[in-house]
């Protein structure tokens, strides 16, 4: 991981995935982007360029892109 803070704020992906996420959990998270193992898939979030104030803290905000299937 690299130059994403602690936290990132998920936008637009699957309602059952909350919005608010600890990057350390991420698969991959770096400036590109995100990619969270979810459900048996992986979901992918690409920056915005937009921060989300959370819990005081400026926080980066990832739109997700796509779905695929985490390989075995």
């Amino acid at each position: 991981m690299s130059s994403v803070s602690s936290f990132v704020v998920l936008r637009d992906g699957p309602e059952t995935l909350e919005s608010v996420r600890k990057a350390i959990t991420c698969v991959t998270a770096d400036s590109e982007r995100v990619v969270v193992a979810h459900c048996g898939n992986n979901e992918h979030f690409t920056p915005t360029g937009q921060t989300e104030i959370v819990n005081g803290v400026s926080v980066p905000v990832y739109a997700w892109s796509y779905t695929t299937a985490i390989a075995e």
